[in-house]
């Protein structure tokens, strides 16, 4: 019951939290929406858990990690206790896939919009990388560095648009993005889509003026963001954990990240910036408009679109279009 609850109030989250979370649906694979998640549950019985319980243990990928006040030895004598306890004469060994990532195309950009029963509209805007290496994953991790003060000041300070508003690293699974996200009592997805790109074309001029000790000063933030000391065991276990995952066993990404940090120039970025704002694709747009609006103006009741996104039927769209990002090995240039 209280899982049910929990998967029943999902459409009681704020509209910027449905639309954030609808990104991730549609370009994260395996994925299963909170409606298909009840409706299976009301179909499952005692002995379908037990019967799924043999299932899951019987064929097992097992991935330690220790760490802190344990030798290597002990490390590898905890492992064997635990793979002779798990693995039994029936068990197989697998290899667990890990989620994919729909890569956006690179010539058009797609929009959903999610009718959502609340007085305010939920807008988030997803821009995509071109590739997972870590040249790729450091410019949009600066880009994210450089937004994120100027967008909030402009939108909620200048033009007061929303109450909630960032932008903010995006990125799933090493597939580097930028999110853009606004929860407005006041005005349409139309609007805020407008205002959004309004903000990053002016942004340019902005960029291309930055002196060299201000753009230096915001790697600077970034690096020691990245190097941030951990506060607790968990909290490095946490990181090491991200690494396992991502199957990068020299636990090293944060020093590859920083390399490429370092490298970034004034110039090279200002390409960068200049040659994302002028593509046509790599977006992804979802949002909504309030309640309060679509009583104020019945011409936005039932909206389809927004120019120039392509409007997303479904999410199998996405991934009909490109090979996804597979999230195993990080490719560098």
């Amino acid at each position: 019951e209280q899982l049910v609850r929990s998967l029943e109030n999902a459409a009681k989250k704020k509209p910027y939290q449905q639309t954030t979370d609808e990104i991730r649906k549609l370009v994260i694979k395996p994925q299963w929406t909170e409606q298909e998640k009840l409706a299976a549950l009301n179909n499952v019985t005692l002995n379908d858990l037990v019967t799924f319980k043999d299932l899951l243990l019987g064929e097992l990928e097992i991935v330690t990690l220790s760490s802190g006040n344990i030798s290597h030895a002990g490390s590898l004598n905890a492992a064997t206790i635990i793979e002779s306890w798990m693995f039994g004469n029936t068990t197989k060994r697998t290899s667990v896939k890990r989620a994919k990532v729909a890569q956006l195309p690179s010539d058009n950009s797609f929009a959903q919009f999610m009718k959502i029963d609340h007085p305010d509209t939920g807008y988030t805007l997803y821009i995509q990388g071109d590739d997972r290496s870590y040249q790729e994953q450091a410019k949009f991790l600066l880009l994210a560095q450089l937004l994120s003060s100027p967008y909030y000041e402009k939108m909620r300070t200048e033009n007061q648009l929303g109450y909630i508003v960032f932008a903010t690293n995006f990125s799933f699974f090493e597939v580097p993005a930028i999110g853009f996200i606004i929860q407005s009592p006041i005005a349409s997805g139309q609007q805020l889509e407008l205002e959004t790109q309004t903000f990053l074309s002016s942004y340019s001029q902005q960029l291309s003026k930055m002196p060299g000790n201000v753009f230096n000063q915001h790697k600077a933030a970034l690096l020691s963001r990245l190097f941030e000391k951990d506060n607790s065991l968990a909290e490095r276990n946490d990181r090491f954990w991200r690494e396992i995952d991502r199957e990068n066993f020299s636990f090293n990404t944060r020093e590859e990240l920083a390399k490429e940090i370092n490298d970034l120039t004034p110039k090279t970025f200002l390409s960068f910036y200049q040659a994302l704002m002028k593509s046509r694709g790599k977006k992804l747009l979802v949002y909504s408009h309030g309640k309060n609006l679509q009583n104020k103006d019945t011409s936005i009741s039932q909206p389809n679109t927004l120019k120039p996104y392509d409007s997303l039927i479904s999410g199998d769209d996405l991934w009909s279009l490109n090979t996804p990002f597979n999230g195993l090995k990080i490719r560098d240039n």
